[in-house]
C-alpha cells in the first residue's frame, strides 16, 4: 500500500531544521523521531542556513516601509496645503470680480 504524501508547515520544518542545527541528535535520529527521510532533514537544515538572514531583514523592511509611508504622508500634507492656498486665492479672486459662489464654497 502506498503511503500518502505528508505536508509540513513552515513552523514544523523550522523546528526540525533547528534541532538538526543544534547538533544534540544526529540527523538520522531526528528523521526517525519525526518520521521523515534523513535527506529531507538535511535539506531543511540547508535551507534554514541559507535563509538565516531573512529573519533579520523583516524588521529592516518594516522600518523602510514606515519611512516610505511617512515620506508619502508628508508629501500629501504638503499637497493639501498647496490646494488649500489655491482654493483661498480663487475664492478671493471670485469675490473681487463679483462672481457669486455657491453656498458650499463660501466660508
Amino acid at each position: 500500500m502506498k503511503r500518502k504524501r505528508r505536508t509540513f508547515t513552515a513552523e514544523a520544518k523550522a523546528k526540525i531544521a533547528l534541532k538538526a542545527m543544534k547538533g544534540e541528535k544526529r540527523v538520522n535520529e531526528i528523521a526517525q523521531l519525526y518520521e521523515v527521510h534523513p535527506n529531507q532533514v538535511s535539506q531543511w537544515k540547508g535551507e534554514m542556513i541559507a535563509n538565516d538572514s531573512a529573519a533579520f531583514e523583516k524588521g529592516k523592511r518594516a522600518a523602510e516601509q514606515a519611512d516610505r509611508s511617512e515620506r508619502k504622508q508628508e508629501k500629501l500634507y504638503k499637497k493639501i496645503g498647496e490646494l488649500s492656498m489655491d482654493d483661498e486665492f480663487l475664492k478671493k479672486s471670485c469675490r473681487k470680480l463679483g462672481i457669486e459662489l455657491p453656498p458650499e464654497y463660501d466660508d
